[in-house]
């Protein structure tokens, strides 16, 4: 069954919900027309068999699939850090730029876990497929909507014969040659994404992506597809890397565990399942925390 639609609301007028279990595959047939749409998400311009990727944001349902969503509670207030830049003429006619910050009450958000349904690029009856990793019943209306909103139309399959899955290619992340990486170098990787956040948070992300690049990593890989935003610093000598986010309202992770090991990992498994050994929030304090945390890196 193909559904071409934008998006759709109610499962049950194109799936009975007692029929789920008989779905094998969810998904869309590589075609001349969608291969640009592939490639935009995430996949290489090759699209080879086994390639699996967390698809990049284009719209809402990538974007909670990618990063969950926030609600407003009105009801309930938080204090919440807030940054403003600033451009200012001292008394000798000098102007300074800088960064604010304020801690105020704010309405409390309640954050929503994202989905992150990976896709996968398989071959069935020698034809290449873009199709859901894993099919549950909870899920069922999100996968279709992913699909819909990258695609504009996605196809329900039942059978399960001559299905390729590959070896498994995970693209969520380019390491860049070794070297330095000060600001001037680093930025052609990250401007893109900071280019679509506002300003404040740009001049914020900056200077914190400068913060970590003074010390000289050993490594840095720039995240793609649904990792775009990301940035690792890794440190061979105490075998550490940091996690961390352009967006401001994140936070900062130290992972534990081997880069090789990461690199293979889902967004939910790094974030989730307690692998960092030290999460620092994006606060006023950001950097003197951080610089502490490198030094015994080092």
């Amino acid at each position: 069954m193909i559904i071409k639609k934008k998006k759709i609301r109610n499962v049950e007028k194109y799936i009975r919900l007692n029929d789920v279990k008989n779905i094998r595959l969810i998904g869309v047939k590589v075609t001349n027309e969608n291969i640009n749409k592939a490639i935009d998400i995430g996949f290489s311009k090759e699209l080879t068999i086994g390639e699996e990727i967390l698809p990049r944001e284009v719209g809402a349902v990538t974007r909670f699939n990618s990063r969950g969503k926030e609600l407003v509670n009105k009801n309930e207030k938080e204090f919440r850090n807030i940054y403003r830049p600033y451009h200012i003429k001292d008394w000798h006619g000098q102007y300074h730029d800088g960064i604010a910050h304020e801690v105020r009450e704010c309405n409390k958000k309640i954050y929503i876990k994202p989905c992150q349904v990976e896709f996968k690029i398989v071959k069935k009856d020698k034809e290449k497929y873009i199709i859901a990793k894993e099919i549950e019943e909870d899920n069922l209306k999100h996968i279709l909507n992913l699909f819909l909103e990258i695609f504009g139309e996605c196809e329900i399959i039942y059978e399960n014969e001559n299905i390729d899955y590959g070896k498994t290619i995970r693209l969520n992340w380019k390491v860049l040659p070794k070297g330095k990486y000060p600001w001037e170098k680093l930025y052609p990787y990250v401007k893109e994404k900071l280019e679509n956040i506002k300003k404040t948070n740009r001049l914020i992300a900056r200077k914190n992506i400068e913060t970590i690049a003074k010390y000289n990593p050993s490594f840095v890989a720039i995240g793609e597809a649904g990792f775009f935003g990301y940035i690792i610093y890794g440190f061979e000598k105490s075998n550490k890397v940091i996690l961390e986010s352009m967006e401001v309202d994140n936070a900062t992770y130290i992972l534990k565990d081997d880069w090789e090991e990461i690199s293979k990992m889902t967004k939910a498994e790094i974030l989730q399942n307690s692998l960092h050994e030290k999460r620092v929030i994006h606060t006023k304090n950001w950097e003197t925390e951080i610089e502490k945390v490198i030094k015994d890196m080092l």
